[in-house]
């Protein structure tokens, strides 16, 4: 899960330092860590991405034209 810190974390979970985590960088992180972060506030989930690619090019969205029927 892809979570951009908006708050320093602190102390640690299972061993791992949450202090070496960065606010306002977004991170690419395991679900449990990241949920722990989010429902914790130190975290937000980053829906935004180079992954999310538009329609195929050629393709186009199309609109049912509800007065034709």
């Amino acid at each position: 899960m892809r979570v951009r810190i908006i708050r320093q974390p602190i102390g640690s979970v299972n061993g791992l330092n949450l202090t070496l985590y960065k606010t306002r960088l977004v991170y690419d992180l395991p679900a449990d860590l990241a949920s722990y972060l989010v429902a914790s506030g130190f975290a937000s989930l980053e829906m935004r991405g180079s992954e999310r690619a538009g329609p195929p090019e050629g393709i186009e969205r199309r609109k049912d034209d509800m007065s034709s029927q």
